[in-house]
């Protein structure tokens, strides 16, 4: 009994204690002991119940604790104040406190203060990095939900919450979760929460995007149609129009070159080149703008697909030949070189050639048989005539018809007249018949003569004029 006594907070010789002077028989019957002694020695080795006591209450100054009680650390202690302090405790009922403070101040402590608030971490409320006031608003530094979240109010990361949005501030771009029968548009930005559906970006719950320009940066755009104008500043020069002022121009039967010029891109970019030519070509080559390699100068390559591709512009093919190079300049740009060749028999008629286009520069023949036209007047220095040739009129051949006739005819011959009146040289005789006027100053034009019956071969004749002249 001594030792549960001391359990209680009492000493061996019960000093301060408040159990009344009372024996304890083994049978339950009581007495009144004399002294400390006697009731030491009086007490059951099965102890006493509390109700056996008479220890009704505690005052201020007077506590119960453990044989070990050490503040802090060990032990238990009730204290006449109302204060008790243990190590563990299992409460099968209710507590209630105004306050409640555990592990002192620090990090590591745990706070709920008369009004309801809650907070850990700091002495105060106010300080706490994680807190939950009697509102049922929460701080926090960092939050970990396995369930679900469920807000249809309040702000988080700069944005307002709606019962069906998250939207910044301003109202001017967010999220909405409006449920329809229609394509309801689910993002924005460029206008008000009540005007997503014509905001200037908009992606419906169906995937359709609405921007007013875009920017793709990588990756590709998989679509069999594209609607609207794709400004050409978007394009690559590749994919543009161009023109191009370089005129060029044969060398030789191997090189071609080209002069200074522009190359203007369909966007308006403008490309000063600076004239140069293919070198001697070994085979058909391709001329070409590369903007990675120079914006100034023409590239060459025989390597078709090395003159295409994205920052390039191909401006011209060429190929060596026999007797001259050709070129094309591609977009009908600078020109094209053509040889014999490349041209098909009989395919150029007249309609082919402008009129007056054909100079005596660019005539050198050995034969104009295959003219077949009025040439109008004739102006020529030197007209020479080879076997078979001639010149007439009115004649179909020497001699035959009435008009003349100056050429070969198994000789070369001359005939004038008709055939009874004419003069002819046959390759040998010069025959002259017919009627002769004769004028004043041996002028044929007013007397008739009749030259007939001369001598064969003629001998030399003469008559004379009305004046005297001698013929």
């Amino acid at each position: 009994m001594a030792d549960q006594l001391t359990e209680l907070g009492y000493d061996s010789n019960l000093e301060r204690s408040r159990f009344k002077d009372t024996q304890y028989a083994a049978d339950g019957s009581t007495s009144e002991p004399q002294n400390s002694a006697q009731l030491t020695s009086s007490i059951p080795a099965g102890g006493v119940a509390y109700a056996q006591t008479a220890l009704s209450h505690l005052v201020s100054g007077e506590d119960i604790q453990s044989e070990d009680f050490v503040t802090g650390s060990a032990g238990w202690r009730i204290q006449g104040n109302g204060d008790v302090e243990f190590n563990d405790g299992v409460f099968r009922g209710s507590i209630t406190a105004s306050t409640i403070d555990i592990g002192g101040s620090d990090a590591t402590s745990f706070h709920v203060d008369i009004d309801g608030n809650m907070w850990l971490g700091a002495a105060t409320f106010a300080t706490a990095p994680f807190s939950v006031s009697n509102a049922g608003a929460l701080i926090a530094t960092g939050v970990t939900v396995t369930g679900s979240i469920t807000a249809t109010s309040g702000a988080i990361g700069g944005f307002d919450i709606g019962a069906d949005y998250i939207r910044d501030v301003a109202n001017s771009m967010g999220m909405a979760s409006t449920v329809t029968a229609g394509d309801d548009v689910r993002f924005w930005a460029g206008d008000t929460y009540a005007n997503r559906a014509t905001a200037p970006f908009r992606v419906t719950e169906a995937g359709a995007v609405t921007g007013s320009s875009v920017t793709i940066t990588g990756g590709s755009v998989s679509t069999s149609t594209l609607s609207g104008l794709i400004q050409q500043t978007n394009l690559n020069v590749a994919d543009r129009g161009w023109s191009q002022t370089c005129v060029f121009s044969v060398t030789d039967a191997d090189t071609v070159a080209w002069g200074d010029g522009i190359l203007t891109s369909a966007d308006g970019t403008a490309y000063s080149i600076t004239g140069a030519d293919t070198g001697d070509m070994t085979a058909k080559t391709y001329i070409y703008l590369d903007t990675a390699v120079s914006t100034t100068l023409y590239q060459t390559t025989t390597t078709a697909t090395t003159a295409v591709g994205v920052g390039k512009v191909l401006v011209a093919v060429a190929q060596n030949g026999t007797d001259e190079a050709t070129f094309e300049v591609l977009q009908a740009q600078g020109g094209k070189n053509i040889n014999a060749s490349e041209i098909a028999a009989g395919s150029i008629t007249a309609n082919e050639i402008a009129a007056s286009t054909i100079t005596s520069a660019k005539m050198s023949v050995t034969s104009l048989s295959s003219i077949a036209a009025d040439l109008g007047t004739i102006t020529a220095g030197t007209i020479t005539l080879t076997g078979a040739g001639y010149v007439r009129g009115g004649q179909t051949d020497y001699a035959t018809g009435t008009g003349f006739f100056l050429g070969y005819s198994g000789d070369y011959k001359f005939s004038i007249g008709s055939t009874t009146n004419y003069m002819r040289w046959d390759g040998t005789y010069l025959t002259l018949k017919g009627s002769f006027d004769v004028g004043a100053n041996g002028v044929i034009n007013n007397s008739s003569y009749l030259v007939a019956n001369l001598p064969i071969p003629p001998t030399t004749v003469g008559f004379n004029s009305p004046s005297g002249s001698e013929y």
